[in-house]
């Protein structure tokens, strides 16, 4: 089966408060994984990531239906 898959950090990993509220019921399956980019905090308060050369750390969450998204 064909998932759609999307690279997370921050409050959308597994196990931090905002994956219960968005993801948790539509993924269905996680993996740990690293991107090449660069995190910003925006001045209204939410990161932002570009591309660049640092490692990000975050997940890999797939999801069975992209119309969710």
């Amino acid at each position: 089966m064909s998932y759609l898959r999307v690279f997370v950090y921050g409050t959308l990993k597994p196990g931090e408060v905002n994956y219960h509220f968005y993801c948790a019921e539509y993924v269905v399956e996680f993996f740990p994984a690293v991107a090449k980019g660069v995190l910003y905090e925006l001045p209204i308060g939410y990161p932002a990531m570009t591309r660049g050369d640092s490692n990000v750390h975050g997940f890999v969450l797939s999801f069975k239906n992209p119309k969710i998204l």
